[in-house]
């Protein structure tokens, strides 16, 4: 995993350390979360569920299958934060996209609009990264197509958006500074949201 990538693409250096811990008896779950020491530094967690052992009862953790989910769950550590102190302007988009997908939603553990708005930016940050990492865009597309079949709808705009943002850097130099250009992206598709599932005879 390149761990510089999270400095180049949210435009912050890291307070603190990284860390990978292993779940081993916390079930299907994967959970990203960060600890605000007394000192002020900042550990960032990414707690992994084992999905497969060997022969032997040994976990194995393979890299095609868990580094997006690595990825994913260090990005909690960013998006959570920024998204927080934007949650009001998104909060009239948020609730009619939530209005469509909330059973889905649900059905995931993404039981409040917040959670939703969270992962929405996480999964399309995932793909960009495998975007910037990969020379086959097969493998991208793989992981847009598995989040767009969780209910992310709007995905692909929103993986376009944050294309925008990775060529437009000298005018956005971090992620937060292009969250008005985000809540303009949710405000459209909210917007258009009548046109997206209208049914005609």
């Amino acid at each position: 995993m390149d761990l510089k990538w999270f400095t180049r693409y949210y435009g912050i250096e890291p307070k603190g350390s990284f860390n990978i811990i292993p779940g081993l008896g916390n079930g299907g779950g994967n959970y990203g979360v960060k600890a605000v020491l007394p000192d002020g530094k900042e550990a960032m967690y990414a707690i992994m569920q084992t999905s497969s052992i060997d022969s032997t009862n040994i976990p194995v953790y393979d890299v095609n299958f868990n580094l997006p989910t690595l990825i994913h769950e260090f990005n909690h550590s960013y998006v959570n934060d920024i998204q927080k102190r934007y949650e009001k302007d998104l909060e009239n988009s948020g609730v009619k996209l939530y209005g469509i997908v909330a059973d889905g939603m649900r059905g995931l553990a993404y039981t409040e609009l917040i959670s939703m708005l969270n992962e929405a930016l996480i999964r399309a940050s995932v793909v960009r990264y495998l975007m910037n990492h990969n020379s086959d865009l097969a493998v991208a597309k793989k992981q847009l197509m598995s989040e767009y079949g969780r209910g992310f709808f709007w995905i692909t705009g929103l993986v376009n958006c944050l294309g925008e943002y990775e060529k437009n850097r000298d005018k956005y130099p971090t992620l937060e500074s292009y969250s008005p250009v985000i809540i303009s992206f949710y405000n459209e598709v909210a917007g258009n949201i009548g046109l997206m599932f209208e049914i005609k005879q």
